[in-house]
């Protein structure tokens, strides 16, 4: 019988993927405080001009989705021309 080499106190390989949620965590619960949010991870979004008058490149990309504040969704959000991040509310992304 093969054992399986443990170093530390490390879990021993393989790893799980990435994101994956450990046996024990709940699943999120719907209703409450969680809102759903307009744009996906990855997806390409443009900031509203009204809100960003001196932005000359306002083509974006959702990096990550951000718990709500204040009842708004917030993202944080990176620049497709510079990489530059930022995180922005829900009503400020078109």
């Amino acid at each position: 019988m093969m054992q399986q080499r443990v170093f530390g106190n490390k879990r021993p390989w393989p790893r799980p993927p990435m994101g994956a949620r450990p046996a024990s965590a709940a699943p999120a619960s719907k209703g409450n405080s969680r809102m759903d949010h307009k744009f996906k991870s990855g997806q390409r979004v443009k900031l509203d001009p009204k809100r960003m008058a001196s932005n000359r490149h306002p083509k974006f990309e959702v990096v990550r989705l951000l718990p709500a504040k204040d009842g708004v969704n917030r993202y944080q959000i990176r620049s497709v021309w510079d990489q530059h991040e930022r995180v922005v509310t829900e009503p400020e992304l078109t």
